[in-house]
């Protein structure tokens, strides 16, 4: 199972439940010091900004769960770099997990990809989305990027709209 983002908030304790289960685990971080002990191989993250070849990646990989990308709405962010990280490059990826023959691809987006900040009442996913900055623009650019990539495919995928995150160690 690849993990992108695995030494962050969400992809460290994913990566030691996966190997804790019994999963070989490609974590796929921008230092390969970050990366937890649990994983059976630690690789670079290419800079996710510019195009990047994903082949290697993904290579003897049966899952891709994509949870880096450029979290959090900040107004020092232009949206075209929200857009190439948590869009084009989910979109490379999608491409490459296809084409390698993968048979999941998971992708955390967010609920910003439906909504802003808050909303005044309870949301389904019957409510069109109506994402309200650069950030859940990005997202949810993301989410059709790999849907498009995946439909018609072997490759089965799960788009996740998780709320606010809790945990031990936040980094925002």
């Amino acid at each position: 199972v690849l993990v992108t983002g695995a030494s962050g908030f969400v992809g460290r304790p994913l990566v030691e439940v996966l190997a804790r289960e019994g999963h070989a685990v490609r974590a796929a971080v921008r230092n390969l010091r970050s990366a937890s002990p649990a994983a059976a191989e630690a690789v670079l993250m290419p800079d996710m900004a510019a195009p990047f070849d994903a082949g290697p990646l993904v290579s003897g990989c049966e899952a891709v769960v994509h949870v880096a990308g450029l979290a959090h709405s900040s107004p020092d962010i232009p949206e075209p770099q929200y857009l190439a990280v948590n869009c084009e490059a989910a979109s490379i990826l999608a491409v490459a997990a296809r084409a390698a023959g993968c048979r999941r691809f998971v992708y955390v987006s967010s609920v910003r990809a439906q909504t802003g900040p808050g909303a005044d009442h309870e949301l389904t996913e019957q409510h069109p989305p109506r994402p309200t900055d650069p950030y859940g623009r990005s997202k949810l650019a993301g989410e059709a990027a790999v849907a498009e990539a995946l439909r018609g495919s072997d490759t089965a995928y799960v788009i996740l709209r998780p709320v606010l995150m809790y945990g031990p160690h936040p980094k925002g």
